[in-house]
């Protein structure tokens, strides 16, 4: 079990941890934040594999963050092309959008 504990929590973080095992190589493990095991059974060879301490990179479920890894994913391997500028949202206006704006001092 973890260090931290995670009852009561709404949203738990889940992060990416790096293991070697000294028959298979480096594998990826995902598991809540705070609760990799500082040794693993390999899933392979069913070996020992001890946890590497590298950068973390924690995955979001939901919410802005997602969405903003979601689009940096799909944008790696297929861009987004721009045909044109976004349309101006105050061209074609030829009052205020509030009438008391129309008795304000002009520049």
């Amino acid at each position: 079990m973890g260090r931290f504990p995670t009852s009561g929590v709404a949203e738990v973080g889940v992060a990416r941890y790096d293991y070697r095992c000294g028959n298979c190589g480096v594998y990826e493990v995902e598991c809540p934040v705070g609760n990799a095991e500082p040794e693993r059974t390999c899933p392979r060879c069913l070996g020992s594999a001890r946890r590497l301490f590298s950068t973390g990179v924690l995955i979001s479920g939901s919410g802005p963050v997602a969405a903003a890894m979601d689009t940096d994913r799909r944008s790696a391997h297929e861009p987004a092309v721009v045909h044109a500028p976004p349309p101006d949202p105050l061209r074609g206006r030829s009052r205020p959008a509030h009438p008391l704006h129309a008795k304000l001092p002009r520049p």
